[in-house]
């Protein structure tokens, strides 16, 4: 009994690690033409009606402590949206952000962690360690959002749509990222 005992506690340590080393994989960074690329083929959006990409750096980003002064950073960015017809809510919202540097990048990923992923029971998941980090957080009214930090840049996603939060899944899968 002891020898089985043992045997199940190992079997059991063994499960939970690998369970938490799966959760912190760490994800590899993607590009602008890449996420393009996934808006054509998974959302079928086309450029200028469906989403928008800048070539340069553009003023982006909340400032929470000045509301006067809400953009803070330059970022390159490719930012696209569709919304439901009946209502008007988001049916699903991809916004991808390249930072000059990944300290901004950083930064602007933690102004939102830190509001968000501490401490809200409606985050699923949450990690965040050195250049990399994710949230992600759902509720009972079929929202889903995600922010996802890795070197210079930050994607976030979002959906009101049940068939919106299948796709955002899917464009999510495709780059390795969880969901």
């Amino acid at each position: 009994m002891k020898v089985m005992n043992k045997v199940l506690a190992v079997t059991m340590v063994g499960a939970m690690l690998l369970s938490v080393t799966s959760c912190a994989k760490k994800f590899k960074k993607i590009d602008d033409d890449d996420l393009i690329d996934a808006f054509e083929d998974i959302f079928d959006w086309e450029e200028g009606y469906d989403y928008r990409e800048s070539k340069d750096y553009e003023l982006w980003g909340t400032n929470f402590e000045d509301v006067d002064d809400p953009y803070i950073y330059d970022v390159k960015y490719v930012q696209g949206a569709e919304f439901n017809d009946e209502d008007y809510m988001t049916y699903a919202y991809v916004a991808y952000a390249e930072f000059e540097d990944k300290e901004e990048a950083e930064e602007y990923f933690l102004l939102y962690y830190n509001v968000w992923a501490k401490d809200e029971k409606d985050v699923e998941q949450a990690y965040y360690k050195g250049d990399w980090g994710y949230f992600i957080e759902t509720n009972e009214k079929d929202k889903f959002s995600a922010y996802y930090f890795v070197e210079d840049t930050v994607v976030e996603v979002s959906s009101y749509d049940e068939e919106g939060v299948k796709q955002l899944k899917e464009l999510l899968k495709s780059f390795g990222y969880p969901c």
